[in-house]
Formats: structure tokens, sequence, C-alpha cells
């Protein structure tokens, strides 16, 4: 959020003028829809999917998805920056609502969520910078959607007084420094486009794992 303040706040401000960011609040609105399936099958996924043979098989998929979005951005040398992809006809509905089924994936232990909605931005004429952001912004209703279900789930199970309340705050303050690094490092990319590192290591990760086993 503090990343992106800037973007949330020009979102918010100009949602309700014919802008670019009205259309990319449409675009999240489009993304988020699918989500809306996660609860059909998120249980299905936990219970069946969760071998360390699963998971080094969704490793290689990742990479692949690495991989593809690293060969798309070489095949496209010209890519729509912001204010394109919002004004043009290449603002197409299905391509976001593509984006977010894309971001489903990430359900699937060893998956990445940015790098699989990344890479189908990219295939969608993204720039590398909007296709980082966009993902980011498509997270949040994701995020926030996830913290509620597990905060309902934790008061329907009368747990509340054994929650270790010091662990979870340090949690959260490591993963906020975390974060912010690694949305630092993911906008790097973003101008830079080097998805082959991490496609080489979920690679040899997932490789090693299904070898180990």
């Amino acid at each position: 959020f503090i990343f992106f303040r800037g973007d949330l706040i020009r979102l918010i401000k100009k949602i309700g003028t014919p802008s670019p960011e009205r259309k990319l609040f449409i675009y999240l609105i489009l993304g988020t829809i699918p989500l809306l399936l996660i609860p059909f099958y998120k249980d299905f996924v936990e219970k069946t999917v969760n071998s360390i043979t699963a998971i080094g098989i969704f490793f290689l998929v990742n990479a692949f998805i690495l991989f593809m979005g690293e060969r798309i951005k070489r095949k496209h040398k010209y890519r729509l920056v912001t204010e394109e992809i919002y004004r043009t006809d290449e603002a197409k509905w299905y391509k976001p609502f593509m984006i977010g089924f894309a971001q489903l994936l990430a359900v699937f232990p060893g998956i990445s969520r940015s790098g699989s909605t990344i890479s189908t931005a990219l295939a969608f004429n993204f720039s590398g910078i909007e296709a980082v952001r966009f993902s980011f912004l498509l997270s949040i209703p994701a995020l926030l959607g996830a913290t509620g279900l597990e905060v309902k789930d934790l008061l329907e199970s009368g747990n509340i007084s054994a929650i270790p309340w010091l662990w979870i705050v340090i949690g959260t303050l490591s993963s906020f420094v975390a974060g912010l690094l690694s949305l630092k490092l993911l906008m790097w990319i973003g101008k830079k486009l080097l998805f082959y590192p991490f496609a080489i290591y979920t690679f040899l990760l997932g490789s090693f794992i299904l070898i180990w086993k």
C-alpha cells in the first residue's frame, strides 16, 4: 500500500472522471471477478495437492511460466505504457479478466502469483512497469479477501485467546519490510524484465525436489 500510495490516491481521486484511472479501476474489478471461484476449489487443492511431488511439479510449472514471460518480453519490442493501455483500443475487457484467472494459479503450491500475472500481462502487451504495477494493485483485493476469510475462520473457531499476538505482530512487521524490499526488486525487474534467473532457480528447485523424492 505504501509503495503504491500515489497510484492508489490518484485512482481514488479520478475514479469519477473519464480518465485512465477510471479505466484502470474497471480493469481491477474485472481482474478480481475470477477470485470468486477460489472458495469452490481452494479446499480441494489444499487437501489433494499437498505432497512433496506435487510441490516439485508446480515449481517446474512456475519455471515454465517465468520462462514464457521472458520469451514474450523478447518477442514484443514495443509495449504499451500506462496512458496508452487505458486510452486506446488495447484496453479490451478480456485482458484483465484473463490476468485475474492467472492469479488463481497461486493457490497451487510453488506457483508465483506475481510471476503468473506479470507474464500474462506481458502477453497482452503491457509494459514491464505497468505489468508489475497492475499485478500489485490486483493483489490488494485478493489479500483483503484472504485476510477476511482467515479472520472469519478464527472467530468461528473460538480460539482467539490462544493466539500468540506478539509473534503475529513481529511476523507482520517482518512481512512489511520484506514486502517493501520485494516490491523494489519487482519494480527493478519490471524495468529490466529479467525472468530467466527466477525461472532457472525454480526449475532447479523443482528438479531437486522430484529427484530427492
